[in-house]
């Protein structure tokens, strides 16, 4: 159990000597014991009253991740880090293919690092109560790892929707992987940037949430100040540059 405030020293204090005083009269028998606790709760009562209108700092039952659900989810972003350092291997053994050729092997390359990044994001966990630096970390590796996944594949679907336009018009078109390279390049440093906007205006931090089950349970999170309109901004953008990607492949 933990209280979700603190009790301050003044309180305390006070607390202390209205016990002592009214035990000291039970004792020597100047108050029967039923008046006497009755009382002591009375006091007691307008000392909180006085110091806490909005009343006492409470205490809740504190919930934790279950070992086992961290064990299940590391278990399973370590066999996917593994399989995707084994596609890296396999994909630079194999770039002369043309199955592979055909799908720029350095972009599959950068979007299984991607993967490995997001994956990472899970290691974090393993903090038995959150920090400043997990919640940051958590952060960072899932909306940057997310950016390095999917905006190869949007480059590349972007220049087979070109590559296509042009071949109706009879025009040669050809697109290398370095100037695709300039927008990723791009668009990686402008992730970057907002995360950092992000972390130093309304950083994400440990904070208490009591909205975890029964009243009487809470549990540290990591929480941040307007998180959800961070959030909302980022995969706004996200998801409006694969809906637009999507339609152009889709109407050619």
């Amino acid at each position: 159990r933990d209280y979700a405030g603190d009790w301050s020293s003044d309180v305390c204090s006070s607390d202390l000597e209205i016990i002592q005083e009214d035990l000291d009269a039970i004792m020597r028998r100047k108050l029967d014991i039923s008046e006497g606790l009755n009382r002591i709760a009375k006091r007691q009562q307008r000392v909180i009253d006085r110091n806490y209108p909005d009343g006492p700092p409470r205490f809740y039952e504190m919930q934790e991740i279950a070992d086992g659900a961290l064990i299940a989810a590391t278990i399973v972003a370590s066999i996917a880090i593994f399989c995707e350092f084994v596609a890296i291997v396999l994909v630079a053994l194999w770039r002369g293919h043309p199955v592979i050729l055909y799908s720029s092997p350095l972009f599959i390359i950068v979007m299984l690092i991607g993967a490995i990044i997001m994956a990472g994001s899970v290691f974090p966990g393993w903090e038995r109560e959150p920090t400043d630096a997990s919640c940051a970390v958590t952060m960072w590796l899932a909306c940057f790892g997310l950016v390095v996944l999917l905006t190869p594949l949007l480059l590349k679907t972007y220049r087979i929707v070109y590559i296509w336009r042009s071949s109706r018009k009879f025009k040669a078109a050809r697109i290398t992987n370095l100037q695709l390279f300039v927008p990723l390049a791009i668009v990686s440093v402008l992730t970057l940037v907002y995360l950092t906007v992000w972390q130093v205006v309304n950083p994400s931090e440990p904070d208490l949430n009591t909205d975890v089950g029964n009243d009487d349970d809470a549990a540290v999170t990591c929480q941040g100040d307007n998180e959800v309109i961070w959030l909302s901004i980022y995969f706004g953008i996200v998801g409006c540059a694969d809906r637009k990607s999507t339609r152009l492949n889709s109407s050619h």
